[in-house]
């Protein structure tokens, strides 16, 4: 299911429910946007949001890799204790900021990283698209939650 038919599943259960108030004849007080304004501020920005895939390639890639630091550490942790792994990668980023380079760059010539890790692991661990972090149980967890409720996206 697209990003788009999801969070439009999420507003129609929201206008379905605020519709079910309004008709049992409840105050308008009681609604949703009333009960919470800043859940209807979100549910407003969020249907006016504009995902430009292009746009969040650039801003993943413009700091070099960083954002993917979480992910090299989890692949180091692999081979090295969570502790090891997370300074290995906490040195490459003091040293990216001190030369001015690409945190990626530190990264694939850096002697320790390399030790544990092939130039493909390496190329993997810090690409955006090969990982998503938590996402597929987030999207499990609101699903459920959506589907107890009685909507199925």
């Amino acid at each position: 299911m697209s990003d788009t038919a999801w969070l439009q599943a999420m507003l129609d259960f929201e206008a379905a429910r605020a519709h079910e108030e309004a008709d049992a004849g409840l105050p308008s007080s009681t609604l949703p946007q009333k009960r919470n304004p800043v859940r209807a501020v979100l549910i407003l920005a969020l249907s006016s949001l504009h995902v430009d895939p292009r746009r969040m390639a650039e801003n993943l890639t413009s700091d070099g890799g960083l954002v993917m630091a979480e992910n090299l550490a989890l692949q180091l942790s692999r081979h090295a204790t969570r502790s090891a792994a997370r300074d290995v990668v906490r040195r490459c980023n003091e040293e990216s900021i001190k030369r001015h380079v690409a945190f990626a760059d530190v990264v694939r010539h850096d002697p320790q990283v390399r030790r544990h890790l092939s130039e493909d692991q390496i190329a993997n661990a810090l690409d955006p698209e090969r990982y998503l972090g938590s996402i597929d149980a987030l999207i499990q967890r609101a699903q459920d939650v959506h589907g107890a409720a009685g909507v199925h996206p």
